[in-house]
């Protein structure tokens, strides 16, 4: 007491966290205040749902485990690898990629197959491969996940696992092209923005004829168009330079890589040539700009027929017969289009009645430019029309020229537009004055609906082996550009009033068994029965037909037929 100085000396006690042991281990742990969960004194303890027992760290990482929804065999994990080039399946789109062994791309396609990284329990952390042996078919990924488990509410466990992943076999879509039979280096897209097929009829025709599709190796019928593959580049290019040779068209090429190998450095391309034909066909009728008539010769005749397609667009008007052609450097430089078409079955046609053809004998055609000329194979002629459907109901007649005089006589019917019962929006159509614009412009003759049967033509045309996509025979029959179909048949028709168009191609005979052609098991009763006759009928020399595909007893019967 002698040294005690009378100062009291306040004693703060030192607050430490309590210790209990751990109900598994037996091991000694704290127990730890909340911090995050805003209320004094709550302490956050391993406690197991459903138990009053607390449990440490260890232990409750050795009891739970959350990647328990992760596949980690290698059976369920599969990569599908092409054997040829070495590039991955990626889901879902089965697109292939360039992913070596260890990449990041690699990684990232294992990490989206592993489906139980996509639930909401578990969060991916960290990812990275684990070595294995290159040739062992084996890619070992480590991953780290974060969740928490539900025996222990709002305890956040981190784990790792390892997922294995086996590399299976499979052909990517381009090694499977190039290791196909008959496999094709370079195609022709042949393609016409129309509604009708007529344009590759001919031009099926003039293939034939020249044998162009020789070197082809298969043709397929696409949506406005054909394709044709070529086992080499420059079989295709033949093709498309004889196409640009016998109809106006636009010629583009492009290439696409299909594998290199990389030991060689050798790269296999795959070509392709498309081919864009004009939009003009024969019989529609065009109205030129003032730029685009003074540019051909044509000046102030902008309402022209198309009346022929070749190499280039022959256009003539028929109030002056003046003449002029359209290459398609000029056509695509400055494109135009119909004002109406002759569609398939003459919907865009009107019949009418010739009561009067004059012929005039000096057309007044003022040609100042040597490259307009007035057409000699047409005739010039004032005629004076009335409407079939008018007869007997009106006296509406109509007094036009029209480039067809030479085959029309009074009492012919001819086929027309009727423009002024025609709805045209077309702005080159609009800027012509009303007074100016023709009611009528005549087309062609009309020689009256001849109900042929098969048997009853001497004479027929090859056709190319197209494949089509219809499921059944019977699609493909109904399909207008098949044999029998409503074009091929206007096509045949127009072959057979046309000698001009009839001479550019090859006709065959037709192989006649029992008075019944194959196809016609019972005849065509109606055959014979015709509602109206050509001015010449179809006739057919034994010299201009081609017998390569008859028998030979067909050939004999026409050698002594030749000698008689």
């Amino acid at each position: 007491m002698a040294d005690y100085d009378g100062t009291i000396t306040k004693l703060i006690p030192k607050h430490t966290a309590p210790k209990i042991l751990c109900c598994h281990c037996g091991n000694a742990m704290v127990m730890r205040n909340d911090s995050t969960s805003g209320e004094a004194g709550k302490i956050n303890l391993g406690v197991a749902k459903n138990s009053g027992a607390a449990l440490c760290d260890d232990c409750i990482m050795a009891q739970i485990d959350i990647t328990e929804n992760i596949p980690k065999s290698a059976a369920e994990n599969i990569l599908t690898i092409c054997k040829n080039c070495a590039k991955v399946s990626c889901p879902p789109g089965r697109a292939w990629i360039i992913a070596p062994q260890e990449s990041r791309e690699r990684l990232a396609l294992c990490l989206k197959k592993i489906k139980g990284l996509t639930s909401s329990e578990v969060r991916l952390v960290d990812a990275q491969f684990l070595w294995t042996e290159p040739h062992s078919r084996r890619n070992k990924v480590k991953v780290t996940v974060r969740g928490e488990s539900p025996q222990f509410p709002n305890i956040t466990v981190q784990q790792d696992c390892v997922v294995e992943f086996t590399e299976g076999s499979g052909q990517c879509p381009d090694c499977a092209k190039s290791f196909t039979a008959n496999k094709w280096t370079a195609q022709v897209q042949v393609r016409q923005k129309v509604d009708h097929k007529k344009t590759f009829f001919y031009l099926e025709q003039l293939i034939l004829k020249s044998r162009m599709d020789d070197e082809c190796i298969s043709i397929e019928e696409a949506r406005e168009g054909l394709n044709f593959l070529f086992a080499s580049k420059h079989a295709a290019a033949r093709f498309s330079e004889f196409v640009g040779s016998v109809v106006p068209c636009r010629i583009k090429q492009s290439e696409e890589l299909v594998s290199t190998d990389t030991h060689t450095g050798h790269s296999t391309f795959k070509f392709t040539f498309s081919i864009d034909i004009v939009p003009i066909c024969r019989e529609d009728l065009i109205v030129l700009s003032k730029k685009q008539a003074t540019q051909i010769g044509l000046y102030k005749s902008r309402v022209v027929l198309c009346y022929k397609i070749g190499s280039t667009i022959h256009l003539i008007d028929p109030n002056s017969l003046r003449t002029a052609d359209v290459t398609q450097q000029q056509f695509f430089r400055d494109p135009f289009t119909p004002v109406v078409t002759s569609t398939s079955g003459g919907k865009s046609l009107t019949k009418f009645m010739v009561l009067d053809c004059e012929i005039i004998l000096d057309p007044s055609v003022d040609v100042t430019e040597s490259f307009s000329h007035v057409s000699a194979k047409h005739k010039l002629a004032e005629v004076t029309l009335a409407r079939e459907s008018d007869l007997g109901v009106n006296d509406q007649q109509y007094v036009i020229r029209t480039h067809i005089g030479a085959i029309l006589q009074p009492g012919d019917t001819a086929l027309g537009y009727f423009m002024g019962n025609t709805n045209v929006n077309h702005d080159e159509w609009e800027s012509i004055p009303e007074e100016q614009r023709p009611d009528v412009v005549l087309v062609k003759k009309y020689y009256g609906e001849k109900k042929k049967s098969k048997k009853s033509r001497n004479w027929k045309l090859r056709r190319m082996a197209t494949e089509y996509n219809e499921a059944d025979d019977n699609q493909k029959n109904a399909h207008p550009s098949a044999p029998g179909g409503a074009e091929y048949e206007e096509f045949l028709n127009e072959l057979e009033q046309d000698p001009e168009l009839r001479g550019q191609i090859d006709m065959y005979a037709k192989d006649v068994e029992n008075g019944t052609e194959e196809g016609d098991e019972d005849g065509d009763e109606d055959g014979d029965e015709d509602d109206g006759d050509y001015d010449d009928e179809l006739d057919v020399k034994l010299d201009e037909l081609k017998l390569e595909d008859m028998d030979e007893e067909h050939v004999v019967e026409e050698e002594e037929v030749k000698e008689e």
